[in-house]
């Protein structure tokens, strides 16, 4: 919470909010030092957390400071500066603002079901016919609290039951939130996920206790949650499928030119990357083709020269 404030005392403050958004808004576009105010702010945070938002989208960035700001009721972006270098508190509030922990189970549906029908089945017929031991391998960057990595186990225990295959399958499941991974590794979730996946998924794999369901451990158990920086940790390697969706869309071009090379240097031959909707591989189109525009699922180039990664 924000702010706990008596019922009679909440019209004021959320006209004050709306009202210093406004000003804070029209008092960033016309400061010419905002460049600079913004790196003396993402070095504390680094100093702080030892991770860095520069690459993050500007917008993206002045739109947490904005809100912080008007927690805070500060009146200009050099004041926050100062209180964000003498308030370490400050520091880690804002840097868990910055952090984007919007998931829930089988977002997109319909891109689901493709990766399901077509994707799931083609990687599970390799692994059969490839002649090695070796298991399924998907990655999840930036996997906040779980879902979306629990959603990949579900489909792909289904699919790997069609086929039986009894290899393993591995997902490891990396954010810098370290708060977000122990909700994921609890797989506790509230009851309203019940209008985010079919019937079939609740009654086979979770347990309804009180207002939450929780996962079943042959589920959990496919998931390694850990923690990663994306940026500056050393990637994941012989991975099938990359499932980063709804995070590249903060990044700056410069630093999706960065990170795209690092997915293709994860994939086996032939593996998959699964971006969000609003995400394409524009910043290095020459490392991965298109399979389904629709879907933004793309598959890695082979025998791309090491000049052009």
């Amino acid at each position: 919470a924000d702010m706990i404030l008596d019922v009679v005392e909440m019209p004021k403050s959320i006209i004050g909010f709306l009202d210093k958004s406004r000003v804070l808004r029209k008092e960033m576009e016309e400061d010419d030092d905002v460049e600079l105010h913004l790196d003396r702010i993402f070095g504390e945070i680094e100093n702080k957390t030892q991770h860095e938002f520069e690459g993050y989208k500007r917008n993206t960035v002045l739109r947490r400071i904005r809100r912080r700001m008007q927690i805070l009721q500060l009146d200009s972006l050099e004041h926050y500066v100062e209180r964000v270098e003498q308030d370490g508190e400050e520091a880690q509030n804002l840097f868990k603002d910055l952090l984007i922990g919007v998931t829930h189970f089988f977002r997109d549906k319909d891109s689901f079901e493709y990766l399901q029908e077509r994707i799931i089945p083609q990687l599970l017929k390799n692994k059969k016919e490839d002649g090695s031991t070796t298991g399924l391998r998907i990655w999840v960057p930036g996997c906040a609290t779980g879902e979306e990595a629990y959603t990949l186990a579900l489909i792909v225990r289904e699919e790997a039951a069609k086929v039986k295959m009894s290899r393993p399958v591995q997902i490891f499941a990396t954010d810098i939130d370290e708060n977000a991974l122990t909700v994921a590794r609890r797989a506790v979730y509230p009851e309203g996920i019940e209008g985010q996946m079919q019937e079939k998924y609740l009654s086979r794999y979770f347990t309804k206790q009180g207002n939450y369901y929780q996962l079943h451990k042959i589920i959990r158990e496919m998931c390694i949650f850990s923690p990663h920086n994306l940026i500056s940790d050393p990637p994941y390697s012989r991975i099938d499928l990359i499932a980063c969706r709804n995070l590249l869309i903060y990044f700056d071009n410069h630093l999706q030119r960065k990170i795209l090379p690092v997915f293709h240097y994860s994939l086996n031959p032939g593996g998959f990357l699964f971006l969000g909707p609003s995400e394409n591989i524009s910043a290095r189109p020459e490392l991965f083709r298109s399979v389904s525009k629709k879907h933004k699922i793309f598959q890695g180039c082979e025998n791309v020269p090491p000049a052009m990664i």
